[in-house]
């Protein structure tokens, strides 16, 4: 697992992932996913609810950067986060999100 790239987004955006016990996978294909290691899909999401104080501060003409701190005190985590945490479930690996994110 690469526990640097997890650290590293972690320190980003201020997400602390539970990496304790976890076990991450490579791909294998079979008959099945037709060898590529993948069967069906899993979104990886990212959503920003705009609450009455980010309204608000786009209304006033606020800054990227102070939308973005109301944003993430209220909840809001960016895609890649989500990516990751798909990572931690088992659902997907690092590689995959680094070549669809491109982290």
């Amino acid at each position: 697992m690469e526990i640097e790239t997890f650290k590293r987004i972690g320190k980003r955006f201020d997400v602390d992932f539970d990496l304790t016990g976890v076990t991450t996978y490579e791909p294998v294909g079979c008959e099945h996913c037709n060898n590529t290691g993948f069967y069906g899909r899993i979104a990886a999401n990212e959503a920003l609810s705009v609450t009455d104080d980010i309204k608000d501060l786009i209304i006033s003409d606020g800054t990227i950067t102070e939308i973005r701190k109301a944003a993430f005190a209220e909840g809001y985590r960016p895609l890649v986060c989500d990516a990751l945490h798909k990572v931690i479930q088992g659902h997907t690996t690092i590689s995959e999100v680094k070549k669809k994110i491109g982290l």
